[in-house]
């Protein structure tokens, strides 16, 4: 009598299976967030831009209405828009200095006085700041902007 074993796996009398391949990407060999990635770096870039064009306007058109206010000791004054970049030289009887407007803003380049304490300053640009030059009798103030404007009055 035979027993035959029905658990064992069958028998196959072929050779060794091949492996089969694995499959390939289809034409794209690029990760696969690429793309978006790339859209969101650009869109990014777009806001920057924007938002510093705004900027640039904002304070463009805030220069336009401002002006640097220079007066002598002999009570001339000279206007000078803070929208005209240059160097502008002021000349009397005490000595001379520079007056430098650029980027909306007004400094003392240079003065022949002693000390130059009016050329550690700093540069001005708001209403109601101003540059003093003692020796020569100079001031140069601005004037207009948004802060000149009157918020309310008192009775």
């Amino acid at each position: 009598m035979s027993i035959a074993n029905t658990n064992a796996a069958p028998q196959t009398t072929a050779g060794p299976r091949e492996a089969t391949p694995a499959p390939q990407p289809s034409g794209n060999p690029r990760k696969k967030g690429t793309r978006s990635t790339l859209l969101l770096v650009a869109g990014l870039l777009l806001a920057a831009f924007a938002a510093w064009g705004c900027m640039q306007f904002a304070f463009a058109s805030d220069a336009d209405d401002r002006v640097a206010v220079i007066t002598d000791g002999a009570g001339e004054t000279q206007r000078i828009p803070l929208s005209q970049d240059g160097m502008y030289t002021i000349e009397t009887e005490l000595g001379q200095n520079i007056v430098e407007v650029a980027n909306g803003q007004a400094s003392m380049a240079s003065a022949d006085c002693p000390g130059h304490d009016c050329i550690d300053q700093g540069a001005i640009s708001g209403s109601g700041e101003i540059i003093v030059c003692l020796p020569h009798k100079l001031i140069v103030s601005i004037e207009g902007g948004e802060s000149a404007a009157v918020d309310s009055v008192a009775s």
